[in-house]
Parts: structure tokens; sequence; C-alpha cells
């Protein structure tokens, strides 16, 4: 499973390159950092995530 997250997180950095103001790539890409055991990480993406997109989903 771990492999899995880790190749989504390459899709959403691609996706991100592509358009870096889609709400749901930044929200899924912290989901996909906390899955990969990437905590810190997480926090602080999906956080600023929030904050720059008005999202307030579980962290």
């Amino acid at each position: 499973m771990l492999k899995r997250h880790e190749e989504a997180m390459v899709c959403f950095d691609q996706a991100l390159a592509i358009d870096s103001s889609n709400a749901d790539l930044h929200f899924n890409r912290g989901k996909a950092l906390k899955c990969i055991g990437r905590i810190e990480d997480a926090l602080k993406y999906r956080l600023g995530a929030s904050s720059k997109f008005g999202l307030f989903g579980e962290i």
C-alpha cells in the first residue's frame, strides 16, 4: 500500500504543476503524505492549503 501512496504523490505533483489552484489536489496530496508517514509535512501542507483555499477538512 505504501508504494501506491508514493505513486499517488507523483501524480498529485504532476497535476499541481498544471493547475496549482486546485484545492482538491492540495488536500489529497496532504492525505497521501500522511499515509506514507510524513505527518509533519502533511500537517504543514494541508494546513497551508486549508488557509489558502478555505478548506476545513480532517487532517
